[in-house]
């Protein structure tokens, strides 16, 4: 979550702008237009199927969908094998 912080205080709100900083800070470069491309479009499923089930848990404390989205595409990152190995 502290990788997702630290990225909505540096570039905002802006999906690609988003992901080209995570992945540039996952991987220490930038990543193609089709990497890009990817990244921008799992960031909106994601926030579309949490923002989905956060309106089936009415009484639920609510997570901001976009946080919680690009949270989970940090610790997708951190966990790829491209971060854990070096080539």
């Amino acid at each position: 979550d502290a990788m997702a912080q630290r990225i909505e205080k540096e570039v905002g709100g802006d999906p690609l702008a988003q992901f080209q900083r995570a992945w540039q800070l996952a991987f220490c470069r930038d990543p193609s237009a089709s990497q890009s491309r990817a990244g921008v479009a799992f960031l909106g499923e994601q926030s579309a199927i949490i923002a989905a089930s956060a309106s089936a848990k009415p009484n639920a404390e609510p997570a901001k969908p976009e946080h919680v989205a690009l949270s989970n595409l940090c610790q997708a990152l951190v966990i790829s094998n491209g971060f854990l190995y070096v080539e």
